[in-house]
């Protein structure tokens, strides 16, 4: 749970994510849901940056905020709440969002995000 709180804690900050790529395996996946921006699996660092350099093109000062952590084994579900505003039009943004996290000896090895709690819910085993 340390390690979740530390990455949102770093994703919130002003270098982002990036700031705790040592949490990351460097093999990870990061998956985005079709309905995203830009829709599927991006794999290694760079891929994640990929997916989050979407984002940063997308919505200007963005933080997404952890509601609820529940511990599903070598998963984490996450409950969060994404706020931000558009960058281009200004218009806010709160959307609720559920993030599962994967390790693998004490890496994470996996992100998935979910606008369907029950998806979520599966994809971290619960």
């Amino acid at each position: 749970m340390e390690t979740i709180r530390r990455a949102y804690e770093a994703w919130n900050g002003e270098e982002g994510i990036r700031a705790a790529l040592s949490l990351f395996d460097p093999g990870v996946e990061f998956v985005n849901p079709e309905s995203a921006i830009e829709g599927g699996t991006r794999h290694g660092h760079a891929g994640m940056f990929t997916a989050l350099d979407s984002v940063d093109a997308a919505f200007a000062d963005y933080v997404h905020t952890p509601e609820q952590l529940i511990d599903a084994g070598d998963k984490v579900l996450a409950l969060v709440t994404f706020r931000a505003h558009g960058r281009d039009s200004g218009v806010p943004v709160e959307i609720p969002e559920q993030h599962v996290w994967t390790f693998h000896e004490g890496k994470i090895v996996r992100f998935e995000w979910f606008h369907d709690e029950e998806q979520a819910r599966r994809a971290a085993g619960l």
